[in-house]
């Protein structure tokens, strides 16, 4: 299973790389509440990115809360 796991890592790395990129590029620092965005519009922004962003590369999500795990990995 561990070298399954390195496989999979190593195979991601330069999208995870470029990924990590843009997310870093959004401001996400709590800002005023809005409705929708209850720790304002871009920490909103980031998680809508990161939910994206999971769909994009075969990551699971629990929505608005920002757990992310591999599908492939389920169950293993």
């Amino acid at each position: 299973m561990d070298k399954r796991i390195y496989e999979l890592i190593d195979g991601y790395r330069d999208e995870f790389t470029q990924t990590l990129k843009s997310w870093i590029q959004i401001p996400s620092v709590k800002g005023e509440a809005e409705e929708g965005a209850p720790f304002g519009r871009t920490v909103r922004e980031m998680l809508d990115r990161a939910i994206a962003d999971a769909d994009r590369i075969n990551f699971e999500h629990g929505g608005g809360y920002g757990h992310v795990q591999l599908r492939i990995l389920q169950g293993a």
